[in-house]
């Protein structure tokens, strides 16, 4: 069990931790995550993490191996979960959390709020407007969020006009109301 013994020295860090956990699963020396936890005696969730640490921009990776050997393991999770990375080995939203990380010394909390806004703003901006209206110079402009065949187009048209001329009715019908009422009440003033 020396290679038990190689992954228990504190100098190791955690990359090259994760760097070994990933061979000798490769190896086969132990089948799984949970039979090399117990012969470490150390968490299952823990070499999870590790070894997804190696599933990170490599910007990070390369900073962590030379400048933060023995980074947060848990706030390194966060930062992975922030993005995707690419083809190439990059993601630019887990490289920006890990430098806001670095450079602000954010704790795991902080990290983790920038993460919810972060993924909230993304989801305001991948459902795109219902409907917007606009006033233009000689009427409306209605915008859809997605495209309409010409059937569905005529019959929204006719719905749409069919409301706002309710809708227009209705407002023409108090406002005329209201001027009944006030031009009422003058006349009435004027008569006492």
């Amino acid at each position: 069990m020396s290679v038990v013994a190689n992954l228990q020295r504190s100098n190791l860090s955690n990359i090259e931790r994760a760097l070994a956990f990933e061979k000798i699963l490769n190896a086969g020396i132990f089948k799984n995550k949970k039979e090399l936890s117990r012969a470490i005696g150390k968490d299952e969730t823990y070499i999870g993490d590790l070894m997804n640490m190696l599933k990170m921009d490599e910007r990070i990776l390369n900073h962590v191996a030379k400048s933060n050997p023995n980074a947060d393991v848990r706030a390194l999770r966060i930062i992975r979960k922030a993005g995707k990375l690419d083809k190439s080995g990059k993601s630019d939203k887990q490289h920006k959390l890990y430098l806001n990380y670095v450079h602000k010394k954010l704790s795991r909390e902080q990290l983790q709020k920038k993460v919810v806004r972060q993924s909230e703003a993304e989801k305001q901006d991948s459902h795109p407007k219902q409907f917007e209206i606009q006033t233009i110079k000689d009427g409306y402009k209605l915008k859809i969020g997605h495209e309409l065949n010409k059937n569905q187009q005529e019959k929204l048209k006719g719905l749409l006009e069919e409301k706002l001329t309710r809708l227009f009715a209705g407002i023409i019908a108090k406002a005329m109301a209201r001027l009944f009422d006030k031009v009422v009440k003058q006349q009435l003033k004027e008569k006492e």
